[in-house]
């Protein structure tokens, strides 16, 4: 019920938070109001006792959730320098994938190799800019075509570590 201007859903079990796809949520309220508690607790900062949060009606497992970050640093790979993105990027992510359960090692390493997968690939690639201005009289598309072979097997060491951690974390 309510409490004043506070709501408290602490013992109610039929309280749904529940967006359909394309709305929009604005979080307004006085400080101490559980805005912050709230985000944290969709973001999966917080592990609750009981209850579910569902993402467009879906309990997303963690490596789904894995999948989902590690396209977001590819992606963000091909666009940012590797430094900018760890900086930018692991005060948020970090916290979350060891809520998650996963190894603090074993998830940098992940970080660092689908960050460098996009340093290599288009649109942008810096390290193919690189070569490029080593070796000026080949065009960039036949040397992005010659990282690829690379790529390839970067991603299949990628799968390998995602199905066998322990790789990773052998010598720990």
């Amino acid at each position: 019920g309510l409490v004043g201007s506070e709501m408290c859903i602490r013992d109610r079990r039929d309280v749904s938070l529940h967006l359909k796809p394309g709305t929009s949520l604005a979080l307004v309220g006085e400080n101490g109001s559980g805005k912050t508690t709230l985000i944290k607790l969709l973001t999966r900062l917080y592990q609750p006792d009981s209850g579910r949060i569902l993402l467009d009606g879906l309990d997303l497992p963690r490596y789904v959730i894995l999948a989902g970050v590690l396209v977001c640093l590819i992606l963000l790979g091909c666009f940012l320098d590797v430094i900018a993105i760890i900086f930018v990027t692991t005060p948020v992510l970090f916290p979350v994938m060891q809520q998650l359960g996963f190894h603090p090692v074993w998830y940098g390493i992940m970080t660092m190799m689908v960050v460098e997968f996009g340093a290599v690939t288009p649109p942008i690639g810096m390290n193919v800019f690189i070569v490029r201005t080593v070796i000026v009289d080949i065009a960039l598309w036949p040397i992005f075509r010659g990282v690829m072979p690379f790529v390839a097997a970067d991603v299949l060491a990628l799968l390998i570590l995602l199905s066998f951690p322990i790789l990773a974390l052998g010598l720990l």
